[in-house]
């Protein structure tokens, strides 16, 4: 618990780079032709694909079995867990303060392809 006190200032200022790169896709409010169906009948919908965890994080996220759309909330949450994985990483590999080329390093994680994923369902 003390790390995550003593790296607190580099987890939010992690956490805010990442919610400026995905603002955009956060503005679109776009659905994409899977998340239609989920959004009008409330379906989780993922268990047939072997993805128990999933289901059961989008139903605790969501706080009911019917799922709805609580579209800024799941990439809050992913650009959150990822600032977390970022620090911790580059904790462990630099063993010192983080640097303003570090942070810089830390946001090229955020490449296209995994833009890509950080839709409406991010989390889930």
């Amino acid at each position: 618990m003390t790390f995550f006190k003593e790296k607190m200032k580099s987890i939010v200022i992690m956490m805010i780079l990442f919610m400026l790169e995905i603002s955009a896709i956060i503005r679109a409010n776009f659905l994409f032709n899977d998340d239609l169906a989920r959004n009008i009948e409330g379906y989780a919908g993922n268990a047939f694909d072997s993805r128990y965890l999933a289901d059961w994080i989008s139903k605790l996220t969501n706080g009911n079995n019917y799922i709805t759309d609580i579209t800024p909330l799941t990439q809050i949450m992913a650009c959150f867990f990822l600032a977390i994985a970022v620090v911790i990483i580059f904790s462990v590999i630099g063993k010192r303060k983080m640097t303003f080329i570090d942070y810089v390093c830390g946001t090229m994680l955020m490449s296209p392809y995994f833009l890509a994923n950080i839709d409406r369902k991010s989390v889930v």
